[in-house]
């Protein structure tokens, strides 16, 4: 593992020890089981988030957004998931309605994600065009995890620079009411995206996943026998 990846992987498991849970800026730990009380759908373990973190690469100009899920992705059928990205003039979208749910979570860009149909899906900036479809190979899933990486101008700037953007991640089953959303990574907030030149390979990202999968069980047994 080169300098760089210790370096990712150190600074979250400082974070994590010192918060039992929940890793700083690019990075959430986010505990298994929690379903929202207003969900509706089968708990399945691949809607259900454990990690989620997001980098920038100002280098290349692209950002990578990765998840790690209870359970192999891709296997309830109708499942999608939405990277809420708050671009500089993100609003509580969720959080009005009949049934309003993600308070704190404010973005003002999607990325949707159908890993039923080959990982395809699309980006809407919710300014009155069509969404823009992922380009082919944008994303990989492998197992209980996916890394989606796109070009930056695909979320251009909406008052922020894309170092300072924010990110949420939620799994829901089917599109159109709230009680369809299954989880929230991280819960009643965004966090945001690491700048980094470059972003490292897949696979190095993987070990980094892996680190904070070890370093958040820690942190729980921690907190649990406290």
């Amino acid at each position: 593992m080169n300098k760089f990846i210790r370096k990712l992987v150190a600074a979250p498991v400082l974070a994590l020890a010192a918060s039992a849970g929940h890793a700083a800026t690019f990075s959430v730990a986010d505990p298994q089981g929690d379903f929202l009380s207003t969900y509706a759908g089968t708990q399945a373990g691949d809607l259900d988030v454990l990690f989620a973190y997001g980098l920038f690469d100002a280098t290349a100009s692209t950002f990578t957004f990765g998840a790690t899920m209870s359970a192999p992705v891709g296997t309830t059928a109708g499942a999608t998931y939405i990277w809420g990205i708050n671009r500089g003039g993100g609003t509580e979208r969720l959080n009005t309605g009949a049934l309003p749910v993600g308070a704190g979570v404010r973005f003002d860009a999607v990325i949707a994600l159908n890993t039923l149909s080959g990982g395809g899906g699309a980006v809407n900036l919710f300014n009155g065009n069509p969404a823009t479809s992922l380009p082919s190979g944008a994303v990989s899933i492998v197992g209980n995890s996916i890394t989606l990486t796109l070009a930056a101008g695909l979320l251009p700037n909406n008052g922020t620079g894309f170092a300072n953007y924010q990110f949420n991640l939620w799994p829901r089953l089917g599109v159109g009411n709230n009680n369809q959303i299954s989880d929230f990574a991280p819960n009643n907030s965004s966090i945001g995206v690491l700048a980094v030149t470059p972003v490292p390979e897949p696979d190095a990202l993987a070990l980094m996943v892996a680190g904070l999968g070890l370093v958040g069980f820690i942190a729980r047994r921690r907190s649990k026998a406290a």
